[in-house]
């Protein structure tokens, strides 16, 4: 339920930033830069499509949008999709998490990546068994890319179930867009020592155009990280980790932030090809690879990191015919697979490290998919779209391996599965009862269907009924709808006005699980919420964006005491961005500020959790509303982007952008701790309790923080090939600058107080980029 003062206090908020808007035209980075050269007539009809099925002009987008260009890519330093997103996305960021790095936008930031959805050119690219987005965000080239369209927010209603939080949209290079010739990029980065290299060729006749690409990365990592990690004193330490680090022998080097794991490099392949400007084939391949941030462990072979490594595959073909001039239908269809492997290192020095049993996870994950979608437009004032999908989805052994390699760890009582009796790793561990041997592959199908009606009331105003309804066979129905009323008040000022509600599926693992222990089907999460927004284009070339929310998350998880999927809590959120860009002869400026605030916390269940080890001696609390009331203790309250771009002549650009945050959410989380100690602790943990809190604040840890970077391009006097140098820094002029990591993995299992709470210093580093077009 929506509380009285939530909605007061959001309508407060929202009259005074729209007033403060009407006097202070603030900048938007929703307008990619090629469109910023168009006159304001034509900027107004350029049809886009994101968060729509009907596709509109721009200024009738129903979702707030975040557009990252190919020139944004290349003039930015950025080691990673990851770091684009935090330079340009109003109020985004992400932190570290031992099992990968986890975004967060519009206080929507866990210890699961899965309230997001990844696509690459519209496909799905969540890993549906656990985590969600895992591929694509930590690759560190990104010539690949033409580029990236983030929404902010709900998007389940175009998408499907999953983007509740927001989505990432990878654009990338067609052939339509790729130059003729070869195209060649090399980069290196000196501080997180990797090493880059890209090639793209593409040719073109009258009815077929081919383009092909391929990149290549190494990285050895940031050596000697300053990394602060907590795993209670009694189990192993707290502070810098280093070899002599912790107070049970568990010394160990911090690992290399960004290395390779296991020095396995990272590989990108892409094709794409078009018959006729109507068939479409589209196939990519891409390997990712990450070292876990915890302690050195050991294998048979000596010491050793854990890590997670894998690839994906998407092979997808798309038709496009108009049966009238009122009718068009767009048919495609596609397979994609993904390998995944967690080496968790599970028995140490007595295996090697590639055996199964160092494993906690083996398998793939494969989906064939079709989609068919209609548009009719009966008049000029209304378009109708209405379209369904389907999937079938299966798991089974990594690629080429044997069908004993199956490996996963679902939910109690089936804990870790086998498909095959003969399993190494099941003839060791079925005297302990915890792994269930399946006959068949686990799977699951879902049917999709959605529609949406753009309705233009009048000249000025623009109705948008979208509804999707999901249907998988482990779950509920999940249900979508979204009304957008888009208005504008004259040539320069647009409103819009969206009412909606989101949904997310629990993982597949959580699916599975629940239907194999008989307990039914699973309930899905869901965020309701409204969105008010301003945009005023001064001119052609100057736009701004404020925009207002607010919303109602009931959020699901796994309960293992009912063993099923259910409610663990509801939360309440407002914020609001104001967002802007001005471009004129060669220069950009543009920045952003958001704000962030959870109005209430309803947990359905108290959560328990241990101040020392656990076991026969632990100190067990149940945290209640007085030791858990903030659920976004992962993000900061305000956040303040600018960046600057200006060519100086046709060879030299110059790129410069900052951030800054401030109240961030988890001084909240380290004072609970510090008060649980306190009522519950003993002597002895109240005493490491303080001073964990003391040193982490005294390195930055919740304080204000800003941090820069700056890139230098020049385009080289060469006759006969095109050639930029690109020298750039990242992290100067940084105060309080440190990447947070939260839940961290603990010797045993033993996860306690206040294991969530770390961070990895991150220096100024410089780097070089060569672009060779031939």
């Amino acid at each position: 339920m929506v509380s009285g003062s939530g909605l007061l206090r959001f309508c407060g908020i929202l009259v005074l930033f729209l007033h403060f808007c009407s006097f202070t035209p603030l900048l938007a980075t929703d307008v990619p830069s090629e469109l910023l050269d168009l006159s304001l007539e034509e900027l107004m009809q350029v049809e886009v499509y994101s968060g729509s099925i009907t596709g509109t002009e721009r200024k009738n987008i129903p979702v707030a949008t975040t557009v990252i260009t190919r020139n944004m890519i290349r003039t930015t330093p950025a080691r990673n999709l990851l770091d684009l997103i935090e330079i340009y996305v109003p109020g985004a960021t992400y932190v570290n998490h031992f099992m990968g790095p986890r975004i967060g936008f519009r206080g929507v930031l866990g210890d699961q990546n899965y309230s997001f959805l990844l696509l690459v050119n519209g496909r799905d690219m969540n890993l549906r068994m656990l985590q969600g987005p895992q591929y694509e965000l930590e690759n560190k080239e990104l010539n690949d890319i033409k580029r990236i369209e983030i929404i902010r927010g709900p998007g389940s209603v175009t998408y499907g179930p999953g983007a509740i939080g927001g989505v990432i949209n990878i654009i990338t290079t067609s052939t339509e867009d790729a130059p003729e010739g070869v195209l060649v990029n090399a980069e290196s980065n000196l501080g997180y020592r990797y090493n880059n290299g890209f090639v793209q060729y593409a040719h073109k006749t009258d009815n077929l155009k081919i383009m092909a690409n391929a990149s290549f990365s190494r990285s050895t990592g940031l050596k000697d990280s300053k990394f602060y990690y907590v795993c209670w004193a009694d189990v192993c330490g707290y502070g810098f980790m280093d070899a002599d680090w912790g107070s049970q022998g568990y010394g160990s080097p911090a690992p290399n932030m960004m290395a390779d794991f296991d020095d396995r490099p990272e590989y990108k392949f892409d094709f794409d090809m078009l018959y006729k400007d109507r068939l479409r084939l589209w196939m990519r391949y891409t390997s990712f690879e990450h070292i876990k941030l915890i302690q050195e462990q050991s294998s048979l072979e000596g010491p050793a990191f854990s890590g997670i490594e894998g690839a994906s595959f998407i092979a997808m073909s798309e038709y496009g015919i108009d049966l009238s001039e009122k009718v068009h239908l767009d048919a495609s269809a596609g397979f994609d697979s993904k390998r995944y492997r967690d080496h968790a290192l599970m028995y140490g020095s007595q295996q090697p490290f590639d055996d199964v049993l160092q494993r906690s996870a083996s398998f793939s994950e494969n989906i064939i998919s079709g989609r068919l979608v209609g548009n009719y437009s009966p008049s000029d004032h209304l378009e109708l779209a209405l379209g369904s999908e389907a999937e079938y989805q299966w798991y089974g052994p990594e690629w080429g391996e044997d069908k004993n390699t199956f490996l996963y760890r679902f939910q109690v009582p089936l804990m870790y599965v086998v498909l095959d009796p003969s399993s190494e790793f099941h003839q060791h561990v079925i005297n302990n009862n915890v792994t269930t041997v399946l006959e068949d592959a686990p799977d699951g199908h879902m049917v999709s269907f959605f529609g949406e009606a753009n309705w233009n009331i009048h000249d000025r105003t623009v109705l948008l009924l979208s509804a999707r309804a999901d249907k998988h066979v482990y779950a509920d129905w999940a249900l979508s709808p979204r009304i957008a009323v888009m208005t504008s008040l004259n040539d320069a000022n647009h409103l819009r006005a969206v009412l909606q509600q989101s949904v997310r599926l629990p993982l597949f693992s959580d699916l599975f699980s629940q239907d194999y222990i008989s307990n039914g089907i699973s309930e899905t999460e869901r965020v309701t919420g409204v969105e008010l927004a301003y945009t005023r284009f001064q001119t052609a070339n100057l736009q701004f964006t404020a925009t207002g929310y607010y919303n109602i998350v009931d959020q699901v998880a796994w309960l293992s005491e009912e063993e099923q999927a259910g409610r663990v809590g509801t939360f309440e959120s407002v914020g609001f961005e104001l967002e802007g860009a001005w471009s004129v002869n060669g220069r950009t400026i543009g920045g952003n500020y958001s704000f962030i605030d959870q109005l209430s916390w309803d947990a359905a269940a108290p959560t328990d959790a241990y101040l020392t080890n656990m076991g026969p001696d632990s100190i067990q609390v149940s945290l209640g509303d007085a030791y858990a009331t903030n659920r976004m203790n992962n993000l900061p309250r305000h956040a303040i982007k600018l960046f600057y771009d200006q060519d100086f002549g046709s060879r030299f650009h110059v790129h410069v952008d900052g951030r800054a945050y401030w109240k961030y959410g988890q001084i909240d989380m380290l004072e609970m701790f510090k008060l649980a100690h306190a009522k519950y602790g003993t002597d002895h943990t109240q005493e490491v309790m303080n001073t964990i809190y003391d040193e982490m604040l005294d390195h930055g840890y919740t304080r204000p923080s800003f941090t820069s970077n700056i890139q230098v391009g020049y385009t080289l006097p060469c006759e006969k090939v095109d050639a930029t140098l690109s020298l750039y820094a990242m992290n100067l002029l940084s105060v309080n600058h440190v990447r947070y990591v939260i839940q961290y993995w603990a010797a045993g299992n033993q996860r306690m107080f206040p294991r969530q709470c770390g961070f990895v210093e991150e220096p100024a580093v410089f780097g070089a980029t060569l672009q060779i077009r031939l």
